[in-house]
């Protein structure tokens, strides 16, 4: 920063000015600027310093700037950015911004934009910008998806701190295994993604399986408590003729990885290995999507000790073409193998979220019944996806009136087996729906070893019993105590609990005299797609807002 007089003598200069031109400040009182430094312009525009002694407005320039050291050679130029100000006395005050170092810290944070902040390998978002790339340029191209073995127990029992050093420490490992021309990078929180331009299959699956033995052998994450050990599983698939985007490639090692997983660990598995159905079941789905053929089948919920349908839950269908419908058992699994889940979640909570806002306008003063939406741990991975359930929820909570409610009469389902890695992870990430006022079910509750641990870290409303106990009730005695005892704890925490798979009035009886709340099953209704006309009832009569009625649906 300068002050000059309107004569061009200098005043006062900051110690950076001073700085700038090898000087000190005092030393420069007095001297005229033009002799301290040369200002210049691109060639055809105006000096930056021309005009400035006369009565030019304030205003901004760009040039360069020449600093005259004592000796009287000039030192290199450097790029400026100057902003002058016209006081009161006349006289001008200068701010000489160092461009150069402005378009270094551009560079900088451009870099920094697309380097993952902990192993400084390319993030997801340079990642996808280079599959992208290479994608259009319709190169052929492997990726490898290689995943931690059993990274959680790294965390568990070593500490976060741990784990971190095994994710910079193996980064830097595996890069050294590349060859020339590869790239690496941290695909998601223990994932790294490798891309080989110009490989086939054989020579991906070749490489994947020279860098997963020699992580398997040679290293070792080290710390002061012992050595651990380090494995991999690795996914392989290649570019084919008509993947539309690099998508389809990921998901194909999205699969294999899966698949490798499902294997036992520490191994690799290519797309030729995980067979084809898969991959029928993608298409199917992608075609659903984009036909909208995608849509909700609601089954009643009802509450046992009077019969009234209390609730639904929308389960996911598929519409073939010629009119059949394919039940979720035949695609749902394929879809979270090939990481697409998120896509079939929000399709279909979003189409919830317009019923529950239509029923509510249609029946003004009615009660809501509440409505179970089903959601995966896969959505629970794309926080946009999340954002965009959730405004449709707001414009439909707008829509009805219900906007300002602080209790919403829709239910964000998970499984207990969604919830296993981490149920304070899932906690943060459900924090927008319970915000906006959603509640929380667990269902599948007691399918694993940890169950009540969830009740601890979840603001959890409902408790689905898990639906293998409901139907070993009536035979099997240790399977009525699990269920007497859920209840006992659920009623303490003043818990819903909801059992599935009801098939007779026996079971409903059992659960009933067992304080189980609501029940679902065949007993009271099988899904049913909303407006089409009724191909079966129910096999006992079901009470809907004070009123017997028979509900019908149709078949799966």
């Amino acid at each position: 920063m300068v002050h000059m007089d309107s004569a061009g003598l200098i005043l006062w200069s900051n110690d950076a000015f001073g700085r700038l031109c090898a000087r000190s400040p005092a030393s420069l009182q007095g001297q005229p600027l033009d002799m301290i430094c040369l200002l210049g312009a691109p060639e055809g525009a105006p000096s930056p310093i021309s005009g400035l002694t006369s009565h030019a407005p304030s205003g901004e320039r760009i040039g360069w700037l020449v600093c005259i050291p004592q000796e009287g050679e000039p030192q290199p130029c450097c790029p400026i950015r100057m902003t002058h100000q016209r006081l009161g006395d006349d006289s001008i005050l200068l701010e000489l911004h160092d461009e150069s170092e402005c378009a270094r810290l551009r560079q900088q944070l451009e870099q920094d934009r697309f380097r993952d902040d902990l192993t400084g390998l390319s993030n997801r978002q340079a990642l996808a910008t280079m599959l992208h790339a290479i994608h259009q340029g319709e190169q052929d191209y492997a990726a490898l998806l290689i995943d931690i073995d059993r990274f959680k127990v790294i965390n568990d029992f070593h500490g976060h701190s741990r784990g971190d050093e095994t994710l910079i420490y193996l980064g830097r490992y595996l890069q050294e295994s590349m060859g020339a021309g590869d790239h690496l990078g941290r695909w998601s929180g223990h994932e790294f993604l490798c891309l080989l331009p110009g490989r086939d299959i054989d020579q991906a699956h070749n490489l994947a399986d020279s860098m997963r033995q020699h992580v398997r052998t040679s290293f070792q994450d080290a710390s002061a408590d012992g050595p651990h050990i380090v494995t991999v599983s690795i996914g392989v698939a290649v570019r084919e003729v008509g993947d539309p985007s690099h998508e389809a490639v990921i998901a194909r090692a999205d699969a294999a990885l899966y698949e490798a997983k499902r294997r036992g660990r520490n191994r690799v598995v290519n797309q030729r290995e995980i067979g084809k159905s898969i991959f029928i079941a993608s298409a199917e789905i992608e075609a659903a999507l984009r036909e909208d053929r995608l849509i909700p089948a609601y089954q009643p919920i009802v509450e046992l000790c009077t019969r009234r349908i209390v609730a639904d839950e929308a389960l996911a269908r598929i519409r073939g073409r010629d009119g059949e419908l394919l039940p979720a058992g035949l695609f749902i699994e394929a879809a979270s193998a090939l990481q697409i889940a998120h896509r079939i979640d929000q399709s279909i909570v979003s189409q919830a979220i317009e019923r529950c806002a239509q029923s509510v306008i249609d029946a003004p003063g009615r009660p809501p019944i509440s409505h179970f939406v089903n959601i995966s741990t896969d959505l629970l991975r794309h926080p946009r996806r999340i954002e965009a359930i959730l405004e449709v929820a707001r414009t439909a909570a707008a829509r009805c009136n219900m906007a300002c409610e602080p209790n919403k009469p829709l239910v964000v389902e998970i499984t207990e087996r969604e919830l296993l890695n981490d149920p304070r992870e899932a906690l943060d990430i459900l924090r927008p729906f319970l915000d906006f006022g959603l509640q929380i079910a667990v269902d599948d509750f007691g399918s694993g070893y940890s169950s009540f641990l969830y009740l601890l870290d979840l603001p959890v409303t409902y408790l689905k019993i898990e639906g293998a106990l409901v139907q070993r009730l009536r035979h099997d005695r240790k399977a009525r105590a699990i269920i007497q005892g859920i209840q006992s704890i659920a009623s303490q925490l003043d818990l819903t609990t909801i059992a599935e798979f009801i098939e007779d009035e026996e079971t409903a009886r059992i659960l009933t005299d067992l304080g189980v709340d609501w029940g679902q099953g065949y007993l009271f209704g099988r899904p049913r797609i909303e407006g089409e006309p009724a191909a079966c009832e129910p096999r006992v009569p079901l009470i809907y807002s004070g009123l017997h009625q028979r509900d019908t649906c149709t078949q799966p």
